[in-house]
């Protein structure tokens, strides 16, 4: 079973911070706990253009197509102002096909 309860330190810090730790309980009854931990890319170290490429491509790809992923990232990202018709029909092709996404999924 999981439970998930707040913690007055963590919460002390919020919005500042965002602070999380993990505690398991073992069947021995051993108690196991991490260190207090910030989530990856926060305000203090946001991502770098590489890696938000990386993870869109990642997410975007299998669904879109390697190919329209990059047209749609290029027409986002590299134009100082993006053309919201081109971004529209970018979106608005069909899924590749023989692919679906459940709801239970998505």
């Amino acid at each position: 079973a999981t439970s998930m309860t707040e913690s007055a330190h963590a919460n002390a810090d919020f919005p500042a911070r965002r602070l999380a730790r993990a505690a398991l309980v073992l069947t021995d009854g051993r108690r196991v706990e991490s260190d207090w931990t910030t989530p990856k890319w926060d305000a203090e170290d946001p991502p770098s253009d590489a890696e938000l490429s990386q993870k869109f491509h990642a997410l975007a790809d299998p669904a879109l197509g390697s190919s329209r992923a990059q047209s749609l990232e290029s027409e986002i990202m590299e134009g100082q102002f993006p053309q919201v018709p081109r971004i529209a029909a970018l979106l608005a092709q069909p899924a590749i096909s023989g692919r679906t996404v459940s709801s239970k999924s998505a």
